[in-house]
């Protein structure tokens, strides 16, 4: 017995591993018949409707589904955008703060600078005193 099947969409040989029969029987390639399916809804071969109409409370279904789908997808750039915006006010923020602490950096060490200065004058008025106390002088 002969298992070897043509597609009737692209005439190539297939074997059912890559292959889709269909309820009216009849074998095509997936790719092909996906193909063909997302534009008709019947078989290639003998026109049998595949894929039904929707009634009217399915049409209401997919209505429904697509404005909860438009209102989610709205939703969702909508926030993408404010997430997008707090990471660039994140961005700005940090580089203030990194400049703030370079300035606070830069201060301590003027600080610091300021503090040795100080004690080296309160050493050598320390000294001047001391020297003044032992010559007998009071000031």
């Amino acid at each position: 017995m002969d298992n070897s099947y043509n597609c009737v969409i692209c005439l190539k040989d297939l074997d059912m591993d890559n292959g889709v029969l269909t309820p009216c029987n009849h074998r095509y390639h997936s790719e092909c018949f996906f193909k063909w399916i997302f534009k008709k809804r019947t078989c290639p071969l003998c026109r049998k409707e595949l894929i039904a109409q929707p009634d009217i409370e399915e049409r209401a279904s997919l209505y429904e589904l697509r404005r909860q789908i438009d209102w989610e997808s709205s939703l969702y750039n909508t926030l993408r955008n404010n997430v997008d915006t707090l990471d660039n006010h994140i961005l700005t923020k940090k580089k203030e703060l990194e400049n703030l602490n370079s300035q606070v950096h830069s201060r301590q060490n003027q600080l610091v600078t300021i503090i040795e200065r100080y004690k080296g004058f309160m050493q050598s008025m320390q000294r001047n005193h001391r020297n003044r106390r032992r010559r007998g002088l009071l000031f």
